[in-house]
C-alpha cells in the first residue's frame, strides 16, 4: 500500500478553502491534512473545522506548526513576499514543500528558492497548476513529435474579466502588491508556463503596459514581443481588466504546420476558474487536419499527483522551481521593458 503523506497548510485563506481542501480530499489515498497555521487564530480555526483538524493541530506560529508530529509536507499559501522565508523554514525542518505561485515577489528571492530546492533532498513544487492540464501535455507531445516542424512564430492573447465582487480583489496584499507586476505576474506566470512548455523559454522581450483599474495596485494589461532561445518570435497579450467572457487564443506557427488553441473559462462565484472548454486544431502541410475538444479542470489535482510521485517514487517534477523562475522572469522583463522603453533580456537564474 502506498504511503499517505501528511500535509500542513500554512495560510488558510480563500484559496486553501476553495481549492486545496477539495483537491486533497479527492486524493485521500495519497494525502491527509493533519494541521494548519495562520497568523489569525480565527481563520485557522475556521479552516480546521472544515478540514476536520483537531484543536491541538491549529497554530498561529509557523515554527511551532512545522514541528507538528508526523508532518511530511508544508503547503505554503501566503502573500508571495513571504515565500522564500517560509520555504527556507520548511526545508530546514525537513519537510517537502508545495509553494503557491508566483515563486517569489522578485527575481532575487526567486533565484534563492531555486537554489534551496537544489540544495536539499526534499521535493519543492511551485504550484503552477495550469502547466498540468491534460490538453497541454497532448499538444506538447504533438510538437515534440515534429508534427508542425520547427516553431517559427506564435501569437498568444488572454484575458481575465474585471469583477470588483471577486473576493480575491479584497485581499490587501493584492491591492498593494509587493510582487513585480501585481496581477500580471500572479496570473501571467500561468500563461508563460503554457508558452514555455510548448516553445521553450524566451531570450529577450519588449513590452508596453497599462493600468485600467486602481484596485489592481499595478499594471493590469501587457502587450509583449518575445524572441525565444530557439529563435522563434512571438507576441503575448494579457489583460486582467476586460469585460466577459474570459479566455485565450494561442496560435503556434511551424515549418510544417500550425496549431490553433482556444479556451473559454468558467469562473465560479469565488472568482476562481472552475473549468475550461478547450479546442485544439492542428493543420499540417500535408493537408491533414486534426481537431480535439476537451472540457478541463485547472490542473490542481494533477500537480499534486505529480508531487506525490516525486516524493514517493523519486520521479522528476513536470514543472521545476527553475521553470517557475522563468515564468516570473519573463513577466519581470516585460515590466522593466515597459518602464525603460528598451529590449530587455530575460534574466537567467
Amino acid at each position: 500500500m502506498s504511503k499517505k503523506l501528511n500535509v500542513l497548510i500554512i495560510g488558510t485563506g480563500l484559496f486553501a478553502t476553495s481549492t486545496y481542501l477539495p483537491a486533497l480530499e479527492g486524493l485521500s489515498d495519497k494525502f491527509q491534512i493533519v494541521a494548519c497555521c495562520n497568523r489569525s487564530l480565527e481563520k485557522a480555526q475556521l479552516f480546521a473545522e472544515k478540514a476536520s483538524i483537531p484543536a491541538n493541530a491549529v497554530y498561529t506560529d509557523i515554527d511551532e506548526a512545522l514541528q507538528h508530529p508526523g508532518v511530511d509536507v508544508a503547503a505554503i499559501l501566503v502573500p508571495v513576499q513571504y515565500n522564500l522565508e517560509i520555504t527556507r523554514k520548511a526545508i530546514n525542518a525537513g519537510k517537502h514543500v508545495v509553494l503557491e505561485k508566483p515563486i517569489a515577489h522578485n527575481l532575487r528571492d526567486a533565484a534563492e528558492v531555486v537554489r534551496l530546492s537544489k540544495s536539499t533532498d526534499k521535493v519543492v513544487l511551485v504550484a503552477e497548476n495550469f502547466g498540468y492540464r491534460e490538453y497541454l501535455h497532448k499538444v506538447s507531445n504533438i510538437i515534440k513529435n515534429g508534427t508542425i516542424g520547427n516553431g517559427v512564430a506564435f501569437n498568444y492573447v488572454a484575458n481575465r474579466n474585471y469583477d470588483p465582487s471577486n473576493p480575491y480583489m479584497a485581499t490587501k496584499w493584492r491591492q498593494s502588491p509587493e510582487h513585480v507586476g501585481g496581477y500580471l505576474s500572479d496570473g501571467g506566470v500561468h500563461n508563460w508556463a503554457e508558452i514555455i512548455e510548448l516553445l521553450g523559454r524566451p531570450d529577450e522581450v519588449s513590452a508596453f503596459t497599462s493600468q485600467t483599474y486602481e484596485i489592481h495596485g499595478a499594471e493590469d494589461t501587457i502587450a509583449l514581443s518575445a524572441k525565444m532561445v530557439s529563435g522563434a518570435v512571438g507576441t503575448f497579450v494579457l489583460s486582467m481588466a476586460t469585460a466577459k467572457p474570459a479566455g485565450l487564443n494561442f496560435h503556434i506557427y511551424g515549418t510544417k504546420g500550425t496549431i490553433y488553441i482556444s479556451q473559454s473559462q468558467n469562473i465560479d462565484t469565488e472568482g476562481s476558474i472552475s473549468s475550461e472548454e478547450i479546442s485544439v486544431t492542428i493543420f499540417e502541410d500535408t493537408g491533414n487536419v486534426t481537431n480535439f475538444d476537451k472540457s478541463s479542470g485547472i490542473g490542481v489535482t494533477e500537480e499534486w499527483c505529480d508531487f506525490y510521485d516525486a516524493v514517493t517514487h523519486g520521479k522528476s517534477l513536470r514543472i521545476t522551481p527553475e521553470d517557475a523562475y522563468y515564468h516570473l522572469a519573463t513577466i519581470a522583463a516585460g515590466i522593466e521593458s515597459s518602464k525603460t522603453r528598451k529590449v530587455v533580456p530575460v534574466q537567467t537564474v
